[in-house]
């Protein structure tokens, strides 16, 4: 090991040796998180391979949260459909909850909430419903709302119904375009 650190740093073995005495700090990284074949791999090629993973594993990830994120508002706008429009009755009876929805979610967007993250959404949501002022004929709708939301829309759903309210409403539901 201690040739190819020579080899890697251009220092004498004299030098590798004391620095080694003097238990600085960059002998014992190179020390506790390489090993020699990862530093001939360096030597060799410019690069150590199973830490080239690591930028494209941050990429798999970001792919994998869209892909999450698109599913989430796919299956929402067919909840959403399927809770407020899914029969006549439906739609008259859900239609001023759908509406409390629809300000709560354009208002917690334009906010921008920087600390809304999936685990939290549902929640903030809840909240936000409870705490909507509504006249005398929204107000029993605010309560319909509320189990609307626990019973039918994962926490993820919600995070994108926030995130992409927009985009979660606009589709044509039985009754025609929902915005």
């Amino acid at each position: 090991m201690e040739d190819l650190l020579v080899k890697l740093f251009g220092w004498s073995r004299t030098t590798y040796f004391s620095w080694k005495k003097e238990k600085r700090p960059i002998i014992d990284l190179v020390h506790r998180y390489l090993d020699e074949e990862s530093i001939q791999e360096f030597l060799d090629t410019g690069k150590i391979s199973k830490f080239e993973f690591i930028g494209s594993s941050k990429d798999r990830l970001d792919e994998l949260n869209d892909l999450m994120i698109d599913n989430a508002i796919y299956t929402a706008k067919a909840k959403l459909v399927s809770v407020f429009e899914s029969s006549l009755v439906d739609f008259l009876n859900t239609y001023y909850s759908k509406e409390i929805l629809q300000q709560i979610l354009k208002d917690m967007s334009d906010e921008n909430e920087l600390d809304l993250v999936p685990m939290n959404a549902k929640t903030k949501l809840v909240e936000r419903i409870k705490g909507f002022e509504a006249g005398f004929v929204k107000k029993p709708k605010k309560e319909l709302l509320s189990k609307i939301i626990n019973r039918n829309f994962s926490k993820i759903e919600i995070y994108a119904m926030v995130k992409y309210s927009e985009e979660v409403f606009d589709y044509v539901g039985y009754f025609g375009k929902s915005k």
